[in-house]
């Protein structure tokens, strides 16, 4: 998903050693960093949850809630954090290629030394 010059290791927690992370750049969480188990499926654990997914067809990599419909396929909301209302569908009715719950996300710690 990314470029080797946008990778980076960063300290964690030995529980979250195996996560991948993602940095959020949008102006409400800019610098939050969110965990993540990679996944080559789609996992039930991650309906009805912020989560991150992929959609098969595109390939874009998705973050949002994760809203599983009848048909198999499934629908990425906007939700808001502090009322839970669904501000708007960020993609509808798509195949996942795969999808991973949010296991943790914080704000790093920086120390200078």
């Amino acid at each position: 998903m990314h470029k080797g010059k946008d990778i980076y290791d960063i300290s964690c927690h030995p529980k979250y050693a195996k996560c991948h992370a993602i940095i959020s750049k949008i102006g409400s969480s800019d610098g939050l960093i969110r965990l993540y188990h990679p996944s080559k499926s789609v996992d039930r654990r991650a309906n009805n949850r912020f989560a991150v997914c992929q959609d098969a067809k595109s390939k874009i990599v998705w973050f949002g809630y994760i809203e599983p419909q009848s048909n198999g396929r499934h629908s990425i909301l906007d939700k808001s954090y502090s009322t839970g209302k669904t501000i708007g569908k960020l993609a509808d009715n798509i195949k996942l290629s795969w999808s991973a719950e949010i296991k943790a996300a914080y704000y790093p710690t920086i120390y200078n030394t």
